[in-house]
């Protein structure tokens, strides 16, 4: 499988963790949108990979409802939830991601060259020759 295109928004924004949004091309047949460019505490950065929030089923009126919500926004019931003993450790839930450390390097490595590229030429001067 060949990275045959990869373009990079940067983030501008109050979020300094959140550098920019990508979207990687695969075979020039397959895309995979959202991709976030985060910065970690320690100063590394990584691509964070399309997620979406984990839902469960509401104890009253069967609704599908984000984990860890206080309240059903169905039927407004308090959410069991609340006791965060019963809820999964991860609220959100990845939509596609790369499934060995190989394929993970090679679409970080994809993103991050992007990232260079267009962060050095939103700095460069512009010239009027």
């Amino acid at each position: 499988m060949k990275i045959t295109e990869v373009a990079v928004m940067p983030a501008d924004g109050p979020d300094e963790r959140l550098l920019a949004f990508a979207a990687v091309t695969f075979d020039e047949s397959f895309v995979v949108n959202d991709l976030r460019v985060i910065r970690h505490d320690d100063g590394g950065i990584f691509v964070a990979m399309p997620s979406r929030h984990a839902t469960q089923r509401c104890r009253v009126c069967d609704a599908k409802i984000q984990v860890r919500s206080r309240f059903c926004s169905n039927c407004g019931i308090d959410s069991p939830v609340a006791d965060h003993a019963q809820s999964p450790s991860r609220p959100f839930a990845d939509i596609a991601h790369p499934i060995n450390a190989k394929m993970r390097e090679y679409i970080e490595h994809a993103v991050f060259q992007a990232l260079a590229k267009v962060t050095a030429s939103r700095t460069r001067p512009v010239s009027d020759a």
